[in-house]
């Protein structure tokens, strides 16, 4: 069985179709969402028969969870074939459906019956070479804005893997104009593009940290193809400037948001490799350690955020425990009783020995409470000259 995900843009809605055996599968809960359908689940059970769930498709499931491509998907997740898209499109009145219809019957499923009419090899039109390095290199087209279709191109060092996108992809991807990224670009140093790194695993962080303290510059490495012709920025750097688009700069675009949520499900590296068909059995010494997905670093971040949850927990008990030694203290220093009689009974409590103690002498009598050490008489401050009569 052969599986592919292949991810379209309808309308800033991702509509992702799994192609299994050649056959075209939609994700039910995205032509749902494209639709317009308030609550998705229920429009999908109710208008889609032949919907299934990958988690009841056994050899499906299973290279689902093998795949990293594939791990952002829930094994509940449901997909429908051609002939249920068409019957939930066509329950609902809305300018949406015919919207939606005609772009999957005139964009989207024509450009998936030419894919599968190339051979499953790479052919040479797929390879480039720049300074005498072979890249893979892909391009679809991307609406940039309502009207206006552009391209995004993608890049993969075959002896590496290390990928990229160029500059114009990338401004059409952020939804800026090519000399704004230009201007970006030339304006920011190695500390702006230290930030955001972390994703794509450790040895990354430390390598852009050693090349930090060469210069304060951007990072020699961060162009992955630098000609007169073309210019293309490495995947890291690429996913930090999505980052910036999407939620730094002072008008936020909603493409770069679209585009960095999209790749955070697998990893930016491993959607560009993805895209380029790249095969890691063409570098034997491939350093997969970039490969690392978001998947595995919610994990670490988990238990990360467990252990913390942990040792809130024991601090929490240790200070109720203090606030109710504290509060036994207060009601001692705070106790006012109402008459004598309770107060010497409370003291007799605390102090022990024996109460109403008869005492012989020039002046007998009664003391209220008598020990070993001491003798106690209680009275109210207002009484306090009678004690000695």
């Amino acid at each position: 069985m052969s599986v592919e995900l292949i991810t379209f843009v309808f309308q800033n809605i991702f509509i992702r179709i799994l192609l299994i055996d050649d056959v075209v599968w939609f994700i039910a809960s995205d032509i749902a969402k494209a639709l317009g359908y308030k609550d998705l689940a229920q429009a999908v059970n109710q208008h889609c028969k032949e919907a299934k769930s990958l988690i009841y498709i056994d050899q499906l499931n299973k290279l689902v969870q093998e795949n990293q491509e594939f791990r952002a998907l829930d094994p509940k997740t449901k997909i429908i074939p051609e002939s249920d898209f068409y019957r939930i499109s066509l329950k609902i009145r809305k300018t949406e459906s015919e919207t939606l219809i005609n772009y999957v019957s005139k964009t989207v499923i024509p450009k998936i019956r030419n894919r599968n009419k190339k051979a499953s090899a790479i052919t040479p039109d797929n390879i480039v070479t720049y300074n005498g390095i072979q890249f893979l290199r892909y391009e679809e087209e991307y609406e940039v804005r309502k009207g206006k279709i552009d391209t995004l191109a993608f890049y993969t060092k075959r002896d590496s893997g290390e990928s990229g996108m160029s500059v114009k992809s990338l401004a059409n991807g952020c939804g800026v104009a090519h000399t704004s990224l230009l201007a970006l670009l030339e304006e920011k140093n190695i500390e702006f593009f230290l930030e955001g790194v972390g994703k794509h695993g450790d040895s990354v962080d430390d390598y852009l940290i050693n090349k930090a303290k060469m210069g304060v510059g951007k990072p020699a490495d961060f162009y992955l193809i630098k000609t007169p012709a073309i210019h293309v920025v490495l995947d890291i750097y690429c996913e930090r400037i999505f980052r910036y688009y999407a939620y730094e700069s002072r008008y936020k675009k909603t493409k770069a948001k679209e585009l960095h949520t999209a790749y955070a499900h697998h990893g930016t590296r491993n959607s560009m490799q993805a895209k380029t068909k790249y095969d890691p059995q063409w570098a034997l010494f491939h350093n997969n350690s970039t490969l690392e997905t978001i998947d595995e670093k919610f994990k670490s971040k988990i238990s990360e955020l467990e252990l913390k949850v942990v040792e809130l927990e024991k601090t929490i008990t240790d200070l109720e425990q203090n606030n109710t030694a504290l509060t036994k203290e207060n009601k001692i220093l705070t106790f006012t009783p109402n008459s004598e009689k309770t107060f010497q009974k409370y003291l007799h409590g605390m102090l022990g020995g024996e109460r109403e103690f008869e005492v012989a002498g020039p002046f007998p009598g009664r003391i209220d409470i008598a020990t070993s050490q001491m003798m106690v008489e209680v009275k109210r401050v207002k009484d306090f000259e009678k004690a000695f009569g």
